[in-house]
């Protein structure tokens, strides 16, 4: 047993500006790499999520042809920042 003594709670703003983009892969493997190259070109996007065929179709029915995979990335911070990390992608 345990007793809580002290609790400690932080308070994040919300971001500016948020950017949302989803791109499909007739791959799961070509998804993977489009991310390692996001990485390695030095992007660090709070959200990375790449859903293979099952469940992109499963999640997303009709966005995505059923043999394709779906990444979805997010991108948060200022207007400026994030209208560049899009464009760069």
């Amino acid at each position: 047993l345990g007793v809580i003594t002290e609790v400690t709670l932080r308070l994040h703003p919300l971001p500016q500006h948020r950017e949302l983009a989803a791109y499909r892969f007739p791959t799961f493997a070509q998804g993977l790499e489009a991310i390692r190259g996001l990485i390695r070109d030095g992007w660090r996007p709070p959200v990375i999520r790449l859903y293979d065929e099952v469940e992109a179709a499963r999640n997303f029915p009709g966005t995505a042809p059923a043999s394709d995979s779906l990444l979805l990335l997010l991108s948060e911070g200022s207007a400026s920042l994030t209208r560049a990390e899009a464009e760069a992608c």
